[in-house]
């Protein structure tokens, strides 16, 4: 299933479900449509908000650190979590972007950033 799979779900398949039950509730005539339809509109939204806080929760492996104050040229850095040679156990890796940085050149080697929101 996708990344977003449970997000899908919630979004277009249980309102389809929802209006499903309506349709052939009011087909049949069925006494119990109204609990029915709220049960499944409960849990459709309740999917979606949890599948949307969930969503949100990301992990990364590292901070990307852009410096764009030189006009001529931009300066990129990546600062690994943990050592480099976790990175051949993994398939995928992800880099928190800071785009509005100063990197301090120190004989060569960064003394710090300053990152500026």
């Amino acid at each position: 299933m996708k990344q977003h799979g449970t997000k899908f779900f919630f979004l277009y398949i249980m309102p389809l479900i929802g209006i499903g039950i309506y349709f052939i509730g009011k087909l049949f005539v069925n006494p119990y449509l109204s609990e029915m339809l709220g049960i499944v509109l409960v849990i459709g939204f309740l999917g979606n908000v949890f599948s949307s806080y969930s969503s949100d929760v990301t992990e990364f492996d590292g901070d990307m650190l852009i410096d764009t104050s030189d006009p001529d040229r931009d300066i990129y850095r990546i600062v690994l979590d943990e050592p480099i040679e976790e990175l051949a156990n993994k398939e995928t890796v992800s880099f928190k972007v800071h785009s509005n940085v100063i990197l301090d050149d120190v004989e060569g080697g960064v003394d710090h950033a300053r990152i500026y929101p």
